[in-house]
């Protein structure tokens, strides 16, 4: 079975990642498949996503490796083999395609450099127990993590540290975290059935949205003009709100 689906930013591919380690890329212009990277990896695809120019895909596996594929060249760039001693969760690339950030079992977040394909960094003693999320901040300054602990770490990518912790800010693990399309507010999404809005220069929570589900928050984003929150729940329901009736983002 299919994992894990991820558009090209163009539009034009459609990369997915399965259950038996596979990739495949379809040609959505041409309705065809344009490449399948069989046994890539020798455990289930948690992650695929596309560097902002098209040029790669990164894979995040439960075999504790990411690879790099080439697209046009239908290739394995890069593999980097044992990232973690079992779970790589996600792998995420910088908005300007320099970096890829993975979301680890062994609650580090490690900084890979594709050009060089190393290890830039390894940020650690972030979290106590396993990262499940993560994601770049629009400018690129930051990484936000969403990690099984109920907290959230956000990091400063140029300069290697720890920028702000929101510890505990849940009362059960947080599935995920998505930047404001200004990158000003940080959403998150808990399996304690609510949703919060961090102010990212602030550091406090701006809104918390309570007894919104019935199960686990387990996505959220933001609407491309910042305006809309969705938040998609265990419950089988959808919720959209207009954030500028909570005073956030009023024109």
């Amino acid at each position: 079975p299919v994992s894990i689906l991820s558009f090209s930013s163009d539009g034009r591919y459609l990369a997915t990642g399965s259950h038996d380690g596979s990739v495949g890329v379809l040609d959505i212009q041409a309705k065809n498949i344009y490449h399948q990277f069989l046994g890539l990896h020798t455990a289930m695809i948690h992650k695929v996503s596309f560097s902002p120019d098209g040029k790669y895909i990164a894979t995040a596996s439960g075999d504790g490796s990411v690879c790099v594929l080439n697209v046009k060249e239908k290739s394995i760039y890069h593999r980097f083999e044992k990232l973690d001693p079992f779970y790589v969760f996600d792998a995420v690339f910088s908005l300007d395609g320099k970096y890829i950030a993975t979301a680890q079992e062994d609650k580090t977040v490690k900084l890979l450099d594709v050009a060089s394909k190393s290890i830039a960094h390894v940020f650690t003693d972030i979290h106590t127990s396993y990262i499940a999320r993560i994601v770049f901040s629009p400018d690129g300054k930051y990484i936000a993590t969403a990690a099984s602990d109920k907290t959230i770490t956000i990091l400063n990518v140029e300069e290697r540290s720890v920028y702000h912790q929101f510890v505990r800010i849940h009362q059960e693990m947080i599935y995920q975290v998505a930047f404001s399309p200004d990158g000003k507010y940080l959403a998150t999404a808990s399996g304690d059935k609510t949703s919060k809005i961090l102010d990212i220069a602030t550091k406090e929570t701006l809104h918390h949205f309570q007894y919104i589900h019935f199960q686990s928050v387990l996505s959220v984003q933001f609407s491309p003009d910042g305006r809309y929150l969705a938040t998609a729940s265990e419950d089988h329901g959808v919720n959209l709100y207009d954030l500028s009736s909570f005073g956030i983002n009023k024109e």
